[in-house]
């Protein structure tokens, strides 16, 4: 009798210990910066985890709360509560470099593409002192494609030079040529209404919640914007981007307009093929990369 008493005893004290030693593991961080998850946090930020990836298992193994936060502090910056009305800049142009006739292949051996990432908007603002406007954006990476500078199940800052500007600011941009657009505008509506700069016309915003496929610069870090940290340029503009579709599939945007009036310019300078691609899947574009 005195044995299973002393056996529940020393079971109950080792239970005890246990459940306290697990809080205080939960309870450790690390002051200024989230810690990493425990499969990571032995693993160099140019590491990778030694698994099969697919979206279930990002989602399982680590939780966007739980991704080391490498955003950066911006200065001047401002987010748009409610869109009621905007304009389209006449600065907005259809000119684009020679990023059309890239398919993904191709931008991955690129070597102006720095870094190549999957992940999630979190968070949108936007910056409108300069003569162009840039939109800012919070990224979470669940997956590294390409490139040493972006560390998987990491939160970044991507960097955009079009955006929305506020009625006033454009207004001090147009004065150095010699005219207005909106004074016809009180100066409330000045300060609340908003200018497309750089969007073409039927391209889809930054919103929270979008997913991409992303292909990026390396690090940037320039004192006029940042106070703190770095960031990334998307590289060759809408053809940098691959946006997940309703199908779960990846495509890149496409202006209508430019389909009707230059549709030849999407073709491959040297083979004549067509490289819009239209869907592709991330097990594709892994699969093409292991070529």
């Amino acid at each position: 009798m005195k044995l299973n008493i002393l056996k529940n005893s020393f079971f109950k004290i080792l239970m005890t210990t246990s459940v306290i030693l697990i809080c205080l593991g939960g309870c450790s961080y690390n002051e200024g910066a989230k810690q990493p998850p425990t499969d990571v946090q032995q693993k160099s930020e140019k590491e990778q985890i030694n698994i099969e990836v697919t979206e279930e298992s990002v989602n399982s193994i680590v939780k966007v709360e739980d991704y080391m936060d490498f955003t950066t502090s911006l200065c001047d910056i401002f987010k748009i509560e409610y869109l009621n009305e905007t304009f389209a800049s006449p600065a907005a142009t259809y000119e684009f470099g020679d990023g059309f006739k890239y398919n993904f292949e191709m931008l991955y051996k690129d070597i102006s593409v720095k870094n190549i990432v999957l992940g999630e908007v979190l968070d949108v603002v936007y910056y409108d002192l300069g003569e162009f406007p840039r939109t800012y954006y919070s990224f979470a990476v669940s997956d590294v494609l390409k490139g040493d500078d972006v560390s998987q199940y990491s939160i970044i800052t991507i960097a955009e030079t079009k955006g929305y500007r506020r009625l006033s600011r454009a207004d001090e941009i147009y004065s150095k040529y010699g005219y207005t657009r909106y004074g016809d505008y009180s100066e409330e509506e000045r300060e609340n209404k908003y200018e497309i700069f750089a969007f073409y016309i039927d391209e889809p915003q930054v919103n929270i919640g979008d997913r991409y496929v992303i292909c990026l610069s390396g690090k940037n870090s320039e004192e006029k914007y940042v106070e703190k940290g770095y960031y990334y340029y998307l590289m060759y503009d809408y053809m940098g981007k691959y946006y997940e579709n309703e199908n779960g599939m990846y495509e890149r945007f496409i202006p209508e307009a430019i389909k009707i009036i230059n549709a030849d310019m999407y073709k491959d300078a040297d083979t004549g093929e067509w490289t819009s691609e239209g869907e592709i899947s991330i097990d594709k574009m892994r699969e093409n990369l292991e070529q």
